[in-house]
């Protein structure tokens, strides 16, 4: 039952604008897109990529292996829950952005080996545990998130 005292909202602009975004990628991740999107052919020379994605609707595990000499990723925007979402193929990758991507788990960040820089601000991570045993990490960026504890915040500087 509708009370004649309250608004009726519009979706905010926002939602409205990544909805969209996600959209154009319709087909999924594919060699053709890829080659398309980076605007080169031989998938191989790409280095850097800034995509957002959905890990929910698209398979976006498939980055590292049609992508394999990937070293920097902004992915900013995106839906991921988990780094895991990520998979395992992305092993030169040295910066990844995961801003404002509805992160909440760090599980599955040693899948990236050489990873030095990364920028998870504005999610909803609450445990850093997964980058205790992740020795080359030299940037990290947390800012807005949901860690309590500051002491796992200070038993990273140790480990780096």
């Amino acid at each position: 039952m509708s009370r004649p005292d309250l608004p009726i909202l519009p979706l905010r602009q926002d939602v409205l604008l990544s909805n969209a975004l996600f959209e154009e990628i319709e087909d999924g991740l594919t060699e053709d897109f890829l080659r398309e999107y980076s605007g080169n052919y031989d998938l191989s020379e790409v280095s850097s990529l800034e995509i957002q994605v959905d890990a929910i609707a698209q398979r976006v595990e498939c980055l590292g292996e049609l992508l394999p000499n990937l070293n920097q990723m902004r992915l900013s925007g995106s839906h991921l829950c988990t780094v895991r979402d990520l998979g395992t193929g992305l092993q030169n990758l040295k910066v990844l952005w995961l801003c404002r991507c509805f992160v909440q788990d760090l599980g599955g960040i040693t899948a990236l080996p050489v990873l030095e820089e990364l920028y998870v601000s504005f999610n909803d991570i609450k445990d850093l545990s997964p980058l205790l045993a992740h020795e080359t990490l030299q940037i990290l960026d947390l800012e807005g998130n949901l860690v309590d504890d500051l002491d796992e915040v200070t038993s990273l500087e140790v480990i780096g």
